[in-house]
């Protein structure tokens, strides 16, 4: 079986990765979202990059990844908005060779550093984003402005 990694450039790869992304989601996204996402790749400013893996021709997992700017290191940075193996294909090694792509494609680029966050009840994605060297003297904050502005 053959991985192939790549980055998502075309209607059709797109269509590819959707499916994968509903089945990410823990709730269901709705119409719109689909739509706006949709709408956002295809845009000109093409806000987001899609890396998707393949295992032969099924889509196995991806991520979604932001292109933004540390002015303390006057470089550009990745924010790892979102990163999905099928269940049924982890353990499998693919989340760490897309992670390696992902290494790869920033050093290309001349990123200086790529930065994530996880929900603290991800017990898995905390075991695995453990076995790369990692600063945390971070700490980050999420503020959802639906719920902000109920207040």
């Amino acid at each position: 079986m053959k991985l192939n990694i790549h980055l998502v450039k075309t209607k059709e790869q797109f269509a590819q990765f959707l499916p994968l992304y509903r089945e990410a989601q823990t709730k269901p996204p709705t119409a719109k979202i689909i739509k706006n996402i949709e709408k956002d790749f295809s845009s000109s400013s093409h806000p987001f990059t899609i890396l998707l893996a393949n295992l032969n021709t099924e889509p196995v997992g991806f991520m979604i990844i932001i292109e933004t700017y540390s002015s303390s290191l006057a470089r550009k940075t990745i924010y790892l908005e979102e990163f999905h193996i099928k269940e049924t294909h982890q353990n499998q090694g693919i989340g760490r060779q897309l992670f390696q792509y992902l290494t790869h494609y920033a050093k290309q680029q001349k990123i200086a550093r790529i930065e994530w966050i996880t929900h603290k009840k991800n017990i898995k994605a905390q075991q695995f984003y453990k076995k790369y060297p990692t600063n945390n003297e971070h700490v980050s904050y999420v503020l959802l402005l639906d719920d902000f502005e109920k207040r």
